[in-house]
């Protein structure tokens, strides 16, 4: 009859999307990137969600759609934390450039929770960043202008953005081992205290 005909026409269906689901499963074991894993994922539970809803009144099915259902949405979520992780859409504009020259080993909310331990602050010409041989209470980034670099007095060399100023006290402990001078009037740095930097480096040792 046409209503045996139609539940058969039904059930072939459902086995083909139950099919092509275990095929994507399959698919997902040749992905290393997980983001790829997940969005494969989505769709072979979404193939799953809609064999399940054709073949609602048999039994077990609305067990398999409502499983299927809570992977699609888990995975969704899981999606968007991965691309804001990476995308530098979710930086503030003026993030981005900084971002991209200079902290790319960093996942996007990495940079984001160190940033926002300092703070971009204009520097005066002839300021002191560091001195040699004294405490060096502060790490520096530049972002913008010129600082020059002494040791026992003398020159060694000019230093433009996108360079740190005192990590190595930072990283090694101890003092300054080089003076450096703001020498430019439009110097700007992202500013750290480098006991907030340790507290954090103390909580994500991954950082």
């Amino acid at each position: 009859s046409l209503l045996q005909a139609y539940h058969s026409l039904n059930l072939n269906i459902v086995d083909l999307l139950f099919f092509l689901a275990e095929v994507f499963i399959v698919i997902e074991y040749l992905f290393v990137d997980i983001l790829y894993l997940r969005l494969v994922a989505i769709f072979n539970s979404a193939l799953y969600v809609a064999g399940a809803l054709i073949a609602i009144n048999q039994s077990g099915m609305k067990m398999i759609a409502v499983a299927s259902f809570v992977c699609v949405m888990i995975n969704v979520v899981q999606c968007y934390f991965i691309l804001k992780e990476r995308s530098l859409i979710f930086l503030p504009f003026d993030l981005r450039k900084i971002y991209a020259e200079s902290f790319t080993n960093m996942k996007t909310y990495e940079f984001l929770k160190i940033f926002r331990l300092g703070q971009i602050t204009e520097i005066a010409k002839d300021t002191m960043l560091t001195v040699q041989f004294e405490e060096v209470p502060e790490l520096f980034f530049i972002t913008q202008g010129n600082v020059a670099v002494y040791k026992n007095s003398h020159p060694v060399i000019e230093l433009q953005q996108s360079h740190f100023i005192g990590e190595i006290s930072f990283l090694k402990g101890g003092k300054a081992s080089a003076t450096v001078k703001v020498i430019s009037d439009d110097c700007k740095a992202i500013v750290w205290d480098k006991q907030r930097l340790k507290k954090l480096e103390k909580k994500h040792l991954s950082l």
